[in-house]
C-alpha cells in the first residue's frame, strides 16, 4: 500500500513553495554568478595565473550550500504537496515568479553596500578615480552629461553625473553622484533628492 500523504492547511503548502522558490532562485544567481566568473576568466586566458581563487572558492561553497539545502527542502516538503500535479506546479511557478519579480538578492547583498559606500563620499573631496576604484563595476549605472536645461540632472556647475540603480523589493531607487570639471564630486544624492547644481 502507497503511503498517503499528510494533509496540511493550505497555508502550509503555500509557504512551503515559496521557501523553495527562494532556494532555487537564489541558486539560480549563484550559478549564474560563477558562470560569468568562470567566462570572463577563461576568456581572459588568466585561469592560473591571476585567477580570484578566493572569491571562486566563495562563490563554490555558496552554489553547495543552496544546493543541499533545496534538497532537503524538496523532500521534506514532499508530504505536504497536494496530489495534483497541476495545483503543485502552479503554486511553484507562481512563487518563482513573486520571487524572480523582487531584487530580493541585490537588496541582500549590494543594498546595504551602496548605502555604506554612499555615507563615505564627502563633495569636494572624493574624486572619480576613488569612485571607479571603491565601487563594483557591476552595478547598473548610467552616465548623463551637462545640460542647459533645468529639468536635467546635470546643469550649471556640473559637468557630468553617474547614476546608479539601487535595488530595492519590487522597485529601484537612484544614487546619483555630480561631478565638476575637475572629476570631483560636486553633490551626491540618495534617492530623487538631487537640486540641480
Amino acid at each position: 500500500m502507497a503511503p498517503s500523504i499528510v494533509q496540511s492547511p493550505w497555508f502550509t503548502r503555500l509557504v512551503l513553495p515559496v521557501i523553495a522558490a527562494v532556494l532555487i532562485d537564489g541558486l539560480s544567481e549563484a550559478l549564474k554568478t560563477f558562470g560569468t566568473f568562470i567566462d570572463s576568466t577563461v576568456s581572459l586566458v588568466v585561469l592560473l595565473q591571476r585567477m580570484d581563487w578566493e572569491g571562486a572558492f566563495i562563490v563554490i561553497m555558496g552554489i553547495a550550500a543552496l544546493a543541499v539545502a533545496l534538497y532537503f527542502a524538496l523532500r521534506s516538503f514532499a508530504k505536504y504537496e497536494s496530489e495534483n500535479l497541476a495545483i503543485r506546479t502552479a503554486v511553484l511557478v507562481l512563487a518563482l515568479i513573486l520571487v524572480g519579480a523582487s531584487h530580493m538578492w541585490p537588496v541582500i547583498f549590494d543594498r546595504s553596500l551602496m548605502h555604506d559606500m554612499y555615507g563615505e563620499i564627502n563633495p569636494g573631496k572624493t574624486t572619480l578615480h576613488d569612485i571607479d576604484r571603491r565601487f563594483l563595476a557591476d552595478w547598473n549605472k548610467s552616465i548623463s552629461f551637462h545640460s542647459d536645461d533645468p529639468t536635467d540632472r546635470c546643469t550649471k556647475a556640473c559637468s557630468f553625473a553617474f547614476v546608479y540603480s539601487v535595488p530595492k523589493l519590487f522597485r529601484e531607487g537612484e544614487m546619483t553622484l555630480k561631478f565638476g570639471a575637475d572629476k570631483t564630486i560636486l553633490q551626491k544624492c540618495w534617492s530623487y533628492d538631487c537640486d540641480p547644481k
